[in-house]
């Protein structure tokens, strides 16, 4: 079965990530840093094609291994 990829949803805690990258005003995620680490955890799927969202991007900042421990990066 072929995976459905959303560009709304975070890749880790699938809610919706506001991302407004493809829109004509200004993201927020333009205005963020986002810690490579965090990138690199993104499934290949995934890469290049979903915005994380605000709170995994700052869970993540806040405990990189609470943060780890708790996502499936088998998706």
């Amino acid at each position: 079965m072929k995976e459905t990829i959303s560009e709304a949803l975070c890749p880790f805690c699938q809610t919706v990530n506001k991302c407004m990258a493809h829109d004509d005003k200004p993201c927020w995620c333009k205005n963020v840093e986002i810690p490579q680490d965090l990138l690199n955890l993104v499934p290949e799927t995934k890469k290049r094609k979903v915005c994380i969202c605000l709170q995994c991007i700052q869970a993540f900042k806040d405990n990189p291994a609470a943060f780890m421990s708790g996502i499936d990066n088998t998706a």
